[in-house]
């Protein structure tokens, strides 16, 4: 992970993801042969597919997480547009455009008939998990689905950043989840659930704000993880909760 850091805070323009990529593998500690492996697989990746250009060329794609994105709806569709994105885009997130983030979408060349289900009784029995400081999908986001859309539920891990929620290891976050794709019923309301200790550490602090019975925030003043307040949502350790100090947790 810090080599991949250091080489999206190296300062290049413009970026060219096959030598960025290179260069992360060459800073790995991987022994000769998977290097070796790493880099013959990077540059089948980036060879380009035979053909002339505007021909339609087939094969085999594995990236599962685009079939699905791609086919929950309509995307915009074109090249212009999402140059023009990403330009506008560039100029506010100039991290993400170092590290090679800002390309074209496969879903602007994907067309589906699918289209949002209407927002009434016939929609279908949802659980939304989200995580409260997730960078990939913002809570803000998560929270709206688990709360406007109908039949929906929402469970808000407070104090946590993890990305991929279920399973996450706790009775109170995975067992309305398994109980539901069991059969059984969603959540008649939205659970507020304790977020894990970081590693090595026995208890859990509060980042941002606490989070109320709704999963809504207190207050909008933002705020780093402060090693002298316990999460409000409790703790998930048997050992009674030390007194706020000033000190090292």
């Amino acid at each position: 992970m810090s080599n991949i850091i250091a080489e999206g805070e190296t300062p290049a323009d413009p970026v060219i993801p096959v030598e960025s990529a290179a260069r992360i593998i060459d800073q790995t500690d991987l022994p000769d042969g998977l290097r070796a492996a790493a880099h013959e697989r990077l540059a089948q990746l980036a060879e380009p597919p035979a053909g002339e250009p505007g021909e339609t060329v087939r094969g085999t794609h594995d990236y599962v997480i685009e079939f699905t994105a791609c086919t929950d709806g309509q995307w915009t569709q074109g090249l212009d547009h999402w140059e023009k994105f990403n330009e506008r885009t560039a100029a506010v997130a100039p991290l993400s455009k170092q590290l090679g983030l800002l390309v074209t979408p496969t879903c602007a060349f994907w067309p589906t008939d699918s289209k949002m289900p209407a927002l009434d009784d016939s929609f279908p029995e949802t659980i939304v998990l989200q995580s409260e400081l997730d960078s990939m999908t913002p809570f803000e986001q998560g929270w709206a689905a688990g709360t406007g859309l109908p039949n929906t539920s929402l469970i808000a891990v407070d104090n946590e950043s993890i990305h991929g929620v279920f399973p996450y290891g706790t009775e109170e976050v995975d067992r309305p989840v398994i109980d539901f794709l069991l059969g059984g019923e969603r959540p008649a309301r939205t659970i507020v659930a304790a977020g894990k200790p970081l590693p090595l550490e026995r208890f859990t602090y509060e980042s941002w704000t606490p989070l109320d019975e709704n999963a809504e925030h207190a207050t909008d003043v933002n705020r780093f993880t402060d090693p002298t307040i316990l999460a409000e949502t409790g703790t998930l350790s048997e050992t009674p909760a030390p007194q706020p100090s000033s000190g090292t947790p």
